[in-house]
């Protein structure tokens, strides 16, 4: 990668700095092989600091072509190929911060669930829920958003889900998440650290 550089002269002598770039360079596109890197990497996190949550995550396979393609024609709305590559990789129980990852089957059932509901937006996929009843959804532009039947679609959380795995990873990656495991059984939550 080739950064700009900017000559600067001082007591006759040519000194070069070179400017760093802000943002990622290749922008918001994040391709389907990145996120399937990102879920490997995020699985390693796991396996290293949440390993019961990794043991039931690793356990879970993935989605075949016929299954996600049923799952569009249920819900009548085509998933974009980010969220294909999640659902290959693990059909539900990936985990989100404080969400857990939809299989396919599930994302149908929320749809026809909340289809009458007024707050609903058709042409979103839910691609993951919460002990509260939150969906994290995709909308039909592809950002990434939380939804509640009280609230409806919130503000976005990422332009796509590439880039919501990505900061999710980094941050894992950084030592800023933490996980929690939950009590009496339950399925434990990560959690940002301060």
């Amino acid at each position: 990668l080739a950064l700009p550089s900017v000559d600067l002269m001082a007591a006759s002598e040519v000194k070069t700095v070179f400017v760093a770039q802000e943002g990622n360079p290749r922008g918001d596109v994040v391709s389907a092989e990145e996120v399937q890197q990102y879920l490997l990497d995020l699985e390693g996190w796991l396996e290293r600091a949440a390993a019961p949550l990794f043991a039931i995550v690793n356990a879970i396979p993935g989605a075949d072509d016929a299954l996600v393609a049923s799952t569009e024609a249920a819900i009548g709305t085509p998933i974009r190929e980010e969220l294909k590559a999640l659902l290959q990789h693990r059909n539900g129980g990936f985990p989100l911060y404080d969400f857990v990852g939809l299989s396919c089957n599930d994302i149908g059932t929320t749809v026809t669930k909340h289809k009458g509901d007024a707050k609903w937006d058709a042409s979103a996929v839910p691609f993951a829920a919460n002990v509260d009843s939150c969906l994290l959804v995709m909308s039909r532009t592809g950002e990434i958003c939380e939804w509640d039947a009280e609230s409806g679609q919130g503000k976005p959380l990422a332009a796509s889900l590439g880039l919501y795995l990505e900061e999710f990873g980094r941050k894992a990656l950084t030592k800023k998440l933490e996980y929690l495991d939950g009590e009496g059984g339950a399925r434990g939550s990560i959690i940002e650290c301060a």
